[in-house]
C-alpha cells in the first residue's frame, strides 16, 4: 500500500510548493473548468486528469494534509498513509471509502455518489445537505454579490463620469455661444460705425455740393478754395513721390486726399489742418 500519491500534487495543479491557499483554489478552479469531462467528451484522458486535479486539491487545500504531504512519510504508520487506499486499478484515491474521508472531517455518516470526477455527499442527519456544495455555494453567492456590487459601483462611477462630461460639454457650448455672441456684437458695432461714417460722408458731400453751387465753383482750384474738406481723408498710395499741396514739399509715396476736392497733403500738413479746423 503506497503511503503517498504516485504523482506530484503541485505539478497536477501547475503550482510551486510555495503556493498560497488562494493560489491553490484559483488554480484548481481554472483547471477544473478546463479539464472537466463534461467539457471534454472526446478526450479519454480528461477523467483521469480531473481525478488527479481533485486529489491534489483535496490534500493541498487542507492545512494538516498539506503539511504531512510536504514533510514526507516519516514511517509506515504515518498518519498521512492512512488517508489513502489503492483501488483495483492501483490508483491511490484517498480513504478506503468516501464516507471515511467525510467522517474524519464532519463527524457524521454521509451518503456518497460519484459523478463526473467528483464525490457528492449527503448528510444522513440533515438530508439534502452537502458540506462541500454548501461551502462553495456560499462562496459563489458571496462572489456573485461582490460582482453585483462591483457592477453597481462601476455603473455609479460611469454615471458620475457622464455627468462630468455633460457639464464640461455644456461649459464648452456656453463658451462657444458667448464667443459667437461677442463676434456678432463686434460685427454689428463695426457695421454701425461704417454706416455712420458713410452717412456722415454723404451728408458732407451734399453740403459741399450746395456750397459749390452757391459759389459757382467749377474748376479744381475754385473747389479747393471753397471746400469744407471731409472729416475723414482716405490714404492715397502712389507709385512714386508726390508734391504735398499744403507745404509744397515732395513726400511719398503715401499721402492723404480729400474725397471732395481731391486736395493731397502729407501726414504733417493734414494733422495741422485738422487741429486748426477743430479750434475754428
Amino acid at each position: 500500500m503506497p503511503a503517498r500519491p504516485d504523482f506530484n500534487l503541485y505539478e497536477a495543479l501547475e503550482l510551486s510548493s510555495t503556493a498560497t491557499a488562494t493560489e491553490i483554489t484559483s488554480s484548481y478552479r481554472r483547471l477544473a473548468r478546463e479539464h472537466h469531462p463534461d467539457k471534454n467528451p472526446d478526450n479519454e484522458e480528461a477523467t483521469e486528469k480531473m481525478q488527479r486535479i481533485n486529489a491534489a486539491h483535496d490534500i493541498l487545500s487542507d492545512i494538516r494534509l498539506r503539511a504531512q504531504y510536504d514533510s514526507g512519510p516519516s514511517s509506515p504508520e504515518s498518519r498521512f498513509s492512512s488517508f489513502y487506499e489503492d483501488d483495483e486499478d492501483g490508483y491511490s484515491h484517498g480513504f478506503a471509502t468516501p464516507e471515511d474521508f467525510m467522517n474524519s472531517f464532519f463527524g457524521a455518516q454521509y451518503e456518497a455518489r460519484y459523478h463526473n470526477g467528483h464525490y457528492h455527499y449527503q448528510d444522513e442527519y440533515c438530508p439534502g445537505t452537502d458540506p462541500y456544495s454548501a461551502y462553495f455555494g456560499r462562496r459563489e453567492e458571496q462572489a456573485a454579490a461582490a460582482f453585483e456590487a462591483h457592477i453597481a459601483k462601476e455603473a455609479e462611477a460611469e454615471k458620475a463620469r457622464q455627468k462630468i462630461r455633460a457639464e464640461q460639454q455644456a461649459k464648452i457650448e456656453k463658451q462657444q455661444a458667448e464667443k459667437a455672441a461677442r463676434e456678432e456684437r463686434k460685427k454689428a458695432e463695426e457695421a454701425a460705425k461704417q454706416e455712420a461714417r458713410e452717412k456722415a460722408a454723404s451728408d458732407e458731400k451734399e453740403q459741399q455740393e450746395l456750397i459749390w453751387k452757391e459759389k459757382n465753383a467749377i474748376t479744381a482750384e475754385e473747389k479747393r478754395a471753397t471746400c469744407l474738406h471731409a472729416s475723414f481723408w482716405p490714404k492715397h498710395q502712389g507709385k512714386a513721390k508726390y508734391k504735398c499741396m499744403g507745404c509744397n514739399q515732395k513726400r511719398g509715396p503715401t499721402g492723404f486726399k480729400c474725397p471732395h476736392c481731391e486736395l493731397l497733403q502729407c501726414q504733417k500738413c493734414l494733422t495741422a489742418f485738422n487741429a486748426k479746423k477743430s479750434t475754428s
